[in-house]
């Protein structure tokens, strides 16, 4: 396994993230951006997974073996564990035709292929969304789909080449033939492709994750161009500033979302990723305890907040959860989110399970 450094800061940062998709989702009025939050994690994702990809394939370490049995068992046991308690809620509570657009939704996502029946079915922004205690695993299988695909181009092009370099503008030229999807027609989308929601469409998130792997491959080559103090401090701070400007102005009706306009909000993360390299004013404040432990549950919070969110809908049938209702998601989302980071999420990651054992007993048997 590469030893890659742990930055405290990049966990606040999805402190950020999730903190802002939270709110968006108890209530849009409150943060109409923050559904950009689910972008952030992308952008840090793709930083993630490159620098570790890139790291081992010049330490001639690199396999895919280990590769996914880090992924099988950091992504599915929490993921598994909700779409159990999901099951099992809804097999109680929901009526048949709804419980059998969800079955089919937890089939897909098993998969990690739930990203493309949701564009069959319903839009991310659509009131019938709010019910779907699911619908927020599409990023999980954008996610997914991504680190079965890249790390592939990745290895081909550097057995290849055998220079970051090139990798760095093989991705680039990735990135922006992706980023020109942004353009093609709703309609070809809907009548060719038979994609009509084109929110969770992978190829209009791809490019976002690619920014993460862009900055990392440029980290790889460029010894992170190490930067001034005064210039990180203002490049950090602005970046930060122009992030959550982002989170506060941006909603899901301006135009080519997803798609092109969600490059900027990820350039802004890519910059705060870059200039906390070093020591600034932005690091100390991402690396504050508190804020570091709540991006280390990140992925806990995200996959439970939304399916508490989702049954108090359908429970109450509200068009907005109230008050008592919102208090209620959020401590059982706290409450779901720490037990599962400490009894399931650690105790499997650290685990010495093999990639035979990792795929049957973690992810084919459940």
């Amino acid at each position: 396994m590469s030893s890659i450094k742990y930055r405290p800061e990049i966990d606040g940062l999805r402190a950020i993230a999730v903190i802002s998709v939270i709110i968006y989702h108890l209530n849009e009025n409150w943060l109409s951006g923050g559904f950009l939050g689910v972008d952030i994690f992308f952008v840090i994702s793709g930083f993630l997974i490159t620098g570790i990809i890139i790291t081992e394939i010049q330490q001639n370490s690199f396999s895919f073996k280990q590769f996914y049995t880090r992924r099988i068992k950091r992504i599915y046991p929490a993921f598994i564990t909700v779409m159990a308690l999901v099951s099992f809620i809804a097999s109680a509570i929901f009526i048949y035709n709804d419980f059998n657009q969800l079955r089919k939704t937890i089939e897909l996502a098993t998969a990690f292929l739930s990203n493309f029946y949701l564009g069959l079915t319903q839009g991310y922004f659509d009131l019938s969304a709010n019910e779907n205690p699911v619908l927020h695993i599409w990023s999980l299988a954008v996610e997914e789909q991504y680190y079965l695909i890249f790390p592939l181009i990745l290895i081909l092009a550097y057995k290849k080449f055998r220079e970051i370099k090139v990798l760095f503008i093989i991705t680039l030229i990735l990135f922006f033939i992706l980023l020109t999807t942004s353009f093609i027609p709703a309609n070809f989308y809907k009548e060719v492709l038979h994609q009509p929601n084109i929110y969770y469409l992978s190829n209009l998130r791809f490019p976002e994750l690619l920014i993460g792997s862009l900055l990392a491959i440029y980290h790889n080559f460029s010894n992170k161009a190490k930067l001034s103090k005064q210039v990180s401090n203002i490049l950090a701070i602005l970046s930060t500033l122009l992030l959550f400007s982002c989170l506060f102005l941006m909603n899901n009706d301006i135009a080519f979302i997803p798609g092109v306009t969600l490059i900027l909000p990820c350039i802004f993360t890519a910059l705060i990723i870059h200039t906390t390299y070093q020591n600034n004013v932005i690091k100390l404040c991402l690396s504050n305890k508190v804020i570091v432990f709540i991006g280390k549950i990140s992925y806990s919070l995200y996959l439970y907040h939304w399916i508490f969110i989702a049954l108090a809908y359908y429970i109450t049938g509200e068009k907005q959860i109230n008050n008592q209702s919102i208090t209620i998601v959020t401590v059982l989302t706290i409450i779901f989110s720490v037990l599962s980071y400490y009894l399931i999420e650690q105790p499997i990651r650290k685990s010495k399970l093999n990639f035979k054992q990792s795929f049957l007993y973690i992810y084919f048997i459940p």
